[in-house]
């Protein structure tokens, strides 16, 4: 259930539906809260639409789950960089 949410997530906001996107991300994450790629997307979906102090909030708790995976180090330290 939550990898098919993930997967409907990331294909809402590749059709350019962000809102349903970020959603569906939410709905993961509260079902599994050690998701790790639900936060990175949803980390991604909201660097995208400018809102990175939200973004950082969440690629920082991905990052607490999993601080040796690239992912969340990488959009982590790409977000810092863009201040």
């Amino acid at each position: 259930m939550i990898h098919r949410r993930t997967i409907s997530a990331i294909s809402h906001a590749k059709q350019g539906r962000p809102a349903q996107a970020e959603k569906l991300f939410r709905r993961a994450i509260v079902h599994a809260p050690k998701h790790l790629g639900a936060r990175i997307n949803l980390g991604e979906l909201l660097i995208t639409t400018n809102r990175g102090e939200q973004a950082r909030t969440v690629l920082h708790e991905a990052h607490k789950l999993a601080p040796s995976t690239p992912p969340s180090c990488n959009n982590l330290t790409s977000l810092v960089t863009r201040r």
